[in-house]
Protein backbone atom coordinates (compact mmCIF):
# COMPACT_ATOMS: atom_id res chain seq x y z
CA UNK A 1 0.00 0.00 0.00
CA UNK A 2 3.24 2.50 1.03
CA UNK A 3 4.41 1.62 -2.54
CA UNK A 4 1.62 2.03 -4.40
CA UNK A 5 0.68 5.28 -2.72
CA UNK A 6 4.22 6.71 -3.15
CA UNK A 7 3.70 5.91 -7.08
CA UNK A 8 0.46 7.81 -6.80
CA UNK A 9 2.31 11.00 -5.46
CA UNK A 10 5.18 10.92 -8.47
CA UNK A 11 2.81 10.72 -10.66
CA UNK A 12 0.66 13.51 -9.33
CA UNK A 13 3.85 15.50 -9.67
CA UNK A 14 4.81 14.67 -13.29
CA UNK A 15 1.23 15.63 -14.07
CA UNK A 16 1.63 19.19 -12.28
CA UNK A 17 4.21 20.14 -14.99
CA UNK A 18 1.87 20.88 -17.94
CA UNK A 19 -0.12 23.15 -16.91
CA UNK A 20 3.18 24.73 -15.41
CA UNK A 21 4.20 24.95 -19.35
CA UNK A 22 1.08 26.17 -20.91
CA UNK A 23 0.86 29.22 -18.78
CA UNK A 24 4.71 29.82 -20.01
CA UNK A 25 3.45 29.42 -23.46
CA UNK A 26 0.28 31.09 -22.94
CA UNK A 27 2.68 34.12 -20.90
CA UNK A 28 5.29 34.05 -23.99
CA UNK A 29 2.32 34.65 -26.83
CA UNK A 30 0.59 37.35 -24.66
CA UNK A 31 4.46 38.97 -24.54
CA UNK A 32 5.00 38.81 -28.38
CA UNK A 33 1.22 40.17 -28.73
CA UNK A 34 1.49 43.05 -26.58
CA UNK A 35 4.96 44.09 -28.26
CA UNK A 36 3.57 43.77 -31.40
CA UNK A 37 0.73 45.98 -30.76
CA UNK A 38 2.97 48.29 -29.43
CA UNK A 39 5.32 48.54 -32.34
CA UNK A 40 2.18 48.87 -34.62
CA UNK A 41 0.82 52.04 -31.49
CA UNK A 42 4.56 53.93 -32.46
CA UNK A 43 4.37 53.22 -35.67
CA UNK A 44 0.88 54.70 -35.91
CA UNK A 45 1.61 57.68 -33.37
CA UNK A 46 4.79 58.58 -35.54
CA UNK A 47 2.83 58.65 -39.33
CA UNK A 48 -0.33 61.21 -37.34
CA UNK A 49 2.49 63.30 -35.87
CA UNK A 50 4.00 63.47 -39.70
CA UNK A 51 0.61 64.74 -40.51
CA UNK A 52 0.22 67.49 -38.17
CA UNK A 53 3.60 68.65 -38.57
CA UNK A 54 3.22 68.62 -42.67
CA UNK A 55 -0.42 70.32 -41.92
CA UNK A 56 1.21 72.96 -40.05
CA UNK A 57 3.69 73.86 -42.78
CA UNK A 58 1.34 73.52 -45.50
CA UNK A 59 -0.76 75.81 -43.61
CA UNK A 60 2.06 78.37 -43.41
CA UNK A 61 2.33 78.17 -47.18
CA UNK A 62 -1.23 79.00 -47.94
CA UNK A 63 -1.03 81.81 -45.58
CA UNK A 64 2.13 83.46 -47.76
CA UNK A 65 -0.25 82.66 -50.53
CA UNK A 66 -2.84 84.89 -49.36
CA UNK A 67 -0.64 87.59 -48.24
CA UNK A 68 0.81 87.94 -51.36
CA UNK A 69 -2.74 88.17 -53.39
CA UNK A 70 -3.37 91.19 -51.03
CA UNK A 71 -0.05 92.69 -51.75
CA UNK A 72 -0.19 91.75 -55.49
CA UNK A 73 -3.47 93.39 -55.56
CA UNK A 74 -2.18 96.53 -53.98
CA UNK A 75 -0.73 97.01 -57.61
CA UNK A 76 2.56 95.98 -56.36
CA UNK A 77 5.06 93.82 -58.73
CA UNK A 78 6.51 90.51 -58.03
CA UNK A 79 9.65 92.40 -57.53
CA UNK A 80 8.51 94.90 -55.49
CA UNK A 81 7.70 92.56 -52.25
CA UNK A 82 9.46 92.53 -49.78
CA UNK A 83 9.33 89.74 -46.38
CA UNK A 84 10.73 92.03 -43.34
CA UNK A 85 7.62 93.05 -41.53
CA UNK A 86 8.22 96.55 -42.91
CA UNK A 87 5.83 98.59 -42.41
CA UNK A 88 4.43 98.90 -46.04
CA UNK A 89 1.63 98.13 -48.85
CA UNK A 90 4.51 95.96 -50.20
CA UNK A 91 5.75 93.60 -47.19
CA UNK A 92 3.79 90.72 -46.99
CA UNK A 93 4.12 90.54 -43.29
CA UNK A 94 3.01 94.05 -42.44
CA UNK A 95 -0.58 94.89 -41.60
CA UNK A 96 -0.96 97.70 -44.58
CA UNK A 97 0.72 94.59 -47.25
CA UNK A 98 0.17 91.15 -46.89
CA UNK A 99 -1.76 91.16 -43.15
CA UNK A 100 -0.14 88.05 -41.85
CA UNK A 101 2.25 86.93 -39.14
CA UNK A 102 5.82 85.86 -40.34
CA UNK A 103 5.71 82.13 -40.03
CA UNK A 104 7.80 79.97 -37.74
CA UNK A 105 7.91 76.39 -39.34
CA UNK A 106 7.67 73.48 -37.03
CA UNK A 107 10.92 72.43 -35.35
CA UNK A 108 9.49 68.71 -35.70
CA UNK A 109 9.80 69.41 -39.72
CA UNK A 110 13.21 70.91 -39.64
CA UNK A 111 16.77 68.91 -40.58
CA UNK A 112 18.46 72.25 -38.74
CA UNK A 113 17.31 74.58 -35.95
CA UNK A 114 19.08 77.24 -38.79
CA UNK A 115 16.36 76.43 -41.36
CA UNK A 116 13.49 79.24 -42.23
CA UNK A 117 11.59 80.13 -44.97
CA UNK A 118 13.27 81.52 -48.19
CA UNK A 119 11.64 83.90 -51.05
CA UNK A 120 12.69 83.00 -54.43
CA UNK A 121 12.03 85.27 -57.07
CA UNK A 122 13.50 83.96 -59.81
CA UNK A 123 11.60 80.73 -59.11
CA UNK A 124 10.99 78.78 -62.77
CA UNK A 125 7.74 76.27 -62.38
CA UNK A 126 6.17 74.04 -64.65
CA UNK A 127 3.12 74.25 -66.68
CA UNK A 128 2.33 77.24 -64.39
CA UNK A 129 2.38 80.99 -65.57
CA UNK A 130 4.08 81.78 -68.28
CA UNK A 131 6.95 79.04 -69.27
CA UNK A 132 10.39 80.20 -67.90
CA UNK A 133 9.54 83.64 -66.56
CA UNK A 134 9.95 84.21 -62.81
CA UNK A 135 7.46 83.73 -60.37
CA UNK A 136 7.52 84.37 -56.59
CA UNK A 137 7.69 81.19 -54.15
CA UNK A 138 8.83 80.08 -51.24
CA UNK A 139 11.03 77.38 -50.05
CA UNK A 140 12.09 75.35 -46.94
CA UNK A 141 14.56 72.49 -46.50
CA UNK A 142 12.65 69.56 -44.49
CA UNK A 143 12.71 66.32 -42.76
CA UNK A 144 12.09 63.53 -45.63
CA UNK A 145 8.99 62.44 -43.80
CA UNK A 146 7.64 64.93 -43.79
CA UNK A 147 8.18 65.96 -47.37
CA UNK A 148 7.03 62.69 -48.02
CA UNK A 149 3.90 63.34 -46.47
CA UNK A 150 3.32 66.59 -47.79
CA UNK A 151 3.16 64.71 -51.31
CA UNK A 152 0.91 61.99 -49.95
CA UNK A 153 -1.14 64.68 -48.96
CA UNK A 154 -1.82 66.60 -51.75
CA UNK A 155 -1.03 64.29 -54.65
CA UNK A 156 -1.34 60.83 -52.54
CA UNK A 157 1.84 59.74 -53.43
CA UNK A 158 5.05 60.05 -51.22
CA UNK A 159 7.65 59.30 -54.42
CA UNK A 160 9.17 63.04 -54.20
CA UNK A 161 10.69 64.25 -57.33
CA UNK A 162 13.98 65.24 -58.31
CA UNK A 163 13.93 68.95 -59.26
CA UNK A 164 16.96 71.69 -58.62
CA UNK A 165 16.52 73.88 -55.41
CA UNK A 166 18.24 75.51 -52.80
CA UNK A 167 17.64 78.04 -50.37
CA UNK A 168 18.23 80.48 -53.52
CA UNK A 169 16.49 78.83 -56.00
CA UNK A 170 13.84 76.69 -57.10
CA UNK A 171 13.28 75.38 -60.71
CA UNK A 172 10.87 72.79 -61.58
CA UNK A 173 11.29 73.04 -65.67
CA UNK A 174 13.42 69.68 -65.54
CA UNK A 175 10.91 67.54 -62.84
CA UNK A 176 8.27 66.04 -64.97
CA UNK A 177 6.63 64.31 -62.02
CA UNK A 178 5.80 67.85 -60.71
CA UNK A 179 4.07 69.68 -63.83
CA UNK A 180 1.53 71.97 -62.86
CA UNK A 181 2.37 72.03 -59.37
CA UNK A 182 1.80 75.32 -57.09
CA UNK A 183 2.85 73.36 -53.87
CA UNK A 184 4.68 70.36 -52.89
CA UNK A 185 7.98 68.59 -52.00
CA UNK A 186 10.53 67.78 -53.98
CA UNK A 187 14.44 66.67 -53.55
CA UNK A 188 17.49 68.07 -54.67
CA UNK A 189 20.79 67.18 -54.16
CA UNK A 190 20.03 64.47 -51.16
CA UNK A 191 17.70 67.78 -49.67
CA UNK A 192 14.14 67.89 -49.00
CA UNK A 193 12.07 70.67 -49.74
CA UNK A 194 9.08 72.22 -48.93
CA UNK A 195 7.54 74.84 -51.90
CA UNK A 196 4.99 77.15 -52.05
CA UNK A 197 4.19 79.11 -55.41
CA UNK A 198 3.30 82.54 -53.96
CA UNK A 199 2.81 84.64 -57.10
CA UNK A 200 2.83 82.98 -60.70
CA UNK A 201 4.85 84.89 -63.14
Amino acid sequence: MVHCLAGDRYGEKGFAIGPILLIVAILAVLTMAFASSNNSFTVSSSSQSNKVVASTVMGQGSDMRTAADRVISNGFLITDVTYTGAATQADLFSVAGGGTAQPIPPAQALTSTSNNYSFITTAKMNGVGTAGAASLAVVLPIKQAICQQVDDVLFSNSTVPTATASANSLDLTGAAAAQGWQEGCIQSGGVYYYFKLLVPA
